[in-house]
């Protein structure tokens, strides 16, 4: 749960409670922002915090960085078990507000919300195992159903006919030829097939 630098001792102690976070992370410079939640006589003993890692600097009572990680080596992790999620209802993150119309209030961002932002759209593309990226669909531009898209950087493709090998032109059914920079070296072991599956050109 990130916390903005600017917040002050005051928003930091409303948000880690508000949050129920028992660890804090965070650098040098910002954790006299921590002190007033960590000493108990000041907070009437509700001190939540169980764990401080400074990513800088030395703390006598609390662990930087490095002797965290440094704990960690040659430990092997324990199996994560598998949970089932419901991303209309379980929480992902959590994150702050700015704070501009009161005190800053935790925002919830369930799984959904994020799960429907990962840009990972599905594009059509054309290729195959002697040449792999030969073509592709633009990543701007208007997107036309049942076109693989532009021709690969460093290829050229032409189409032939099939019983005369001449060329032909466009929206016309063929076989595809190409050549370029993404082309396979050959086929181990089977020089034959693959005198059989290239030309002259």
């Amino acid at each position: 749960m990130p916390l903005s630098p600017t917040f002050e001792k005051y928003e930091v102690e409303q948000e880690v409670r508000s949050a129920g976070a028992d660890v804090v992370m965070t650098s040098a410079q910002d954790f006299h922002k921590f002190e007033w939640i960590l000493d108990d006589s000041r907070n009437n003993n509700k001190n939540p915090v169980k764990l401080v890692v400074l990513f800088d600097g030395k703390h006598d009572k609390h662990v930087t960085y490095e002797e965290l990680r440094d704990e960690g080596k040659g430990q092997k992790l324990a199996q994560i078990p598998h949970f089932d999620v419901n991303p209309e209802k379980d929480m992902l993150f959590y994150i702050h507000t700015s704070g501009t119309t009161g005190a800053p209030k935790c925002a919830m961002v369930p799984h959904r919300s994020v799960l429907n932002k990962i840009n990972n759209p599905n594009n059509q593309g054309y290729g195959m195992t002697e040449y792999p990226a030969l073509a592709r669909n633009r990543e701007q531009g208007e997107y036309i159903p049942g076109n693989c898209g532009q021709v690969s950087a460093g290829t050229e493709v032409k189409v032939v006919d099939l019983t005369t090998g001449e060329s032909l032109g466009p929206n016309t059914d063929g076989e595809i030829c190409v050549r370029g920079v993404n082309l396979i070296a050959g086929y181990l072991n089977n020089p034959k097939a693959w005198e059989a599956a290239v030309d002259g050109e």
